[in-house]
C-alpha cells in the first residue's frame, strides 16, 4: 500500500508539472459574470488545485465536528445511564436498610410507625439557619463548679449559659 500511495502521488505530480508547463496559451475566464482577466492552462489548474485543497479542509473540519458531537452525546447518554443505575440501586438499598430497620424494631418492640423508603430522591438540608441556634447546634456539658465564680464559669460571647 505504501507503494501504491508512493506512486500514485508521483504519478499526480508529473501530471501537474505537465499541465503547467505545457498550457502557456491565454484564454479568458469567467467567474460569476465577472471576468478577472486572462489566465493560462497552467493557472486554472493551480486555482483548481488550491480549490480542492479548501475544500477537501473544510469537509474534514465538518466531519471531524461531527464525530466529536456524536462522542460527546454517546459520552453524556452513557454517564446518564450510570448515574440512573447507580440512583435505582441506592434507592433499592435505601429501601432495603428501611425494612431491616423496620424488622428489627419490630422484634426490639419499639416500632411505633413502620419506615418506609422516600417517593422522592433525597436532598441536602438547609444549614443556613444554624448560626441562629437552631437543632444542628451543639455545646458541650460541663459540670458546674462548686466555688467561687470565674470568669470561666461565665458564658461565652454568643452562647447562652448552660442550666
Amino acid at each position: 500500500m505504501l507503494i501504491l500511495g508512493l506512486v500514485l502521488l508521483l504519478a499526480a505530480g508529473a501530471l501537474t508539472a505537465g499541465i503547467l508547463l505545457g498550457n502557456t496559451s491565454s484564454r479568458q475566464v469567467e467567474v460569476f459574470g465577472y471576468e478577472p482577466g486572462s489566465f493560462t492552462g497552467g493557472e486554472i489548474f493551480v486555482v483548481g488545485i488550491v480549490t480542492g485543497i479548501v475544500a477537501g479542509l473544510s469537509l474534514a473540519l465538518l466531519l471531524s465536528g461531527m464525530r466529536r458531537s456524536s462522542r460527546k452525546r454517546r459520552e453524556r447518554r452513557a454517564e446518564q445511564k450510570t448515574k440512573r443505575n447507580r440512583e435505582q440501586e441506592l434507592q433499592e438499598e435505601n429501601a432495603r436498610l428501611a425494612r431491616e430497620l423496620d424488622q428489627q424494631r419490630r422484634a426490639d418492640g419499639s416500632a411505633s410507625a413502620p419506615i418506609t423508603a422516600p417517593d422522592e430522591p433525597h436532598t441536602e438540608p438547609d444549614w443556613q439557619g444554624a448560626s441562629q441556634g437552631g437543632p444542628d447546634q451543639t455545646r458541650p456539658m460541663t459540670p458546674k463548679a462548686s466555688g467561687p465564680a470565674s470568669s470561666a464559669d461565665s458564658p461565652q460571647e454568643g452562647r447562652r449559659p448552660l442550666s
